[in-house]
């Protein structure tokens, strides 16, 4: 039947639809969030398709920020660690993908608190950033792997944060008590941090991957993707 999916084929290294699938998307893993996450960089896309796509991402993503920065239920429960995981996962350089986390930060920091120096705040940046690098754990499409790379992003900004504020403010003394005293009294602003970014990031993956799943495929001489034009003449 026309547009029934070959399993045989996607096995055999082939694409969803039957089309050989190109090569990059080895990295990506075989299941629904991989090859959904996979859509947006697909090598055998026109390249104005292609970065279209990825600057539809970018743009929604810093959006999701912003808004979910002003939004939050609680404290530190923000989407900042989902979409630098997604953003590692989905653009092709993780340079371009660390912009995403940095400008969404950039523009919320607009009409929130700032973080008193140039030195902390560049600290935050970087911590909020990355993420990026657990790219691999995020293509594998498996849960476990995106839990796991919430959970790392949490705890990495939890610490990096709290020992740059340490030594670089007067409010603890500069000793193995001062930093111990730092840390608890940074738990409860902890407390429903990894809980936010663990959600966060399995909804933002799974929402990605279903909106790249919607669009994916090869784009046709019409213009659209070879798989929505398949849909048309079940």
């Amino acid at each position: 039947m026309v547009g029934e999916r070959s399993e045989a084929a996607i096995g055999a290294g082939r694409g969803p639809w039957g089309a050989a699938r190109p090569e990059r998307n080895a990295v990506f893993g075989p299941n629904r969030w991989g090859r959904g996450l996979a859509a947006f960089s697909e090598r055998s896309l026109p390249a104005q398709v292609r970065w279209a796509r990825l600057a539809m991402v970018w743009l929604g993503l810093v959006g999701v920020i912003v808004v979910g920065r002003l939004l939050q239920p609680a404290y530190n429960v923000t989407p900042l660690t989902a979409v630098a995981l997604v953003a590692g996962a989905v653009f092709p350089s993780a340079i371009l993908a660390a912009t995403v986390p940095v400008a969404g930060l950039a523009l919320g920091n607009l009409i929130q608190p700032g973080y008193g120096s140039l030195a902390m705040a560049t600290i935050v940046f970087a911590a909020c950033a990355a993420p990026v690098s657990l790219r691999s754990w995020v293509r594998s499409g498996r849960a476990l792997q995106i839990v796991a790379g919430g959970l790392a992003g949490a705890v990495t900004f939890f610490v990096v944060t709290n020992v740059a504020y340490w030594w670089l403010s007067n409010d603890y003394p500069h000793t193995i008590q001062g930093l111990g005293a730092c840390f608890v009294n940074a738990l409860p602003f902890f407390r429903w941090q990894p809980v936010g970014d663990v959600v966060w990031s399995l909804g933002l993956v799974s929402l990605t991957a279903a909106i790249g799943h919607r669009i994916g495929g090869p784009v046709t001489a019409g213009g659209e993707s070879a798989a929505l034009s398949i849909e048309r003449v079940e």
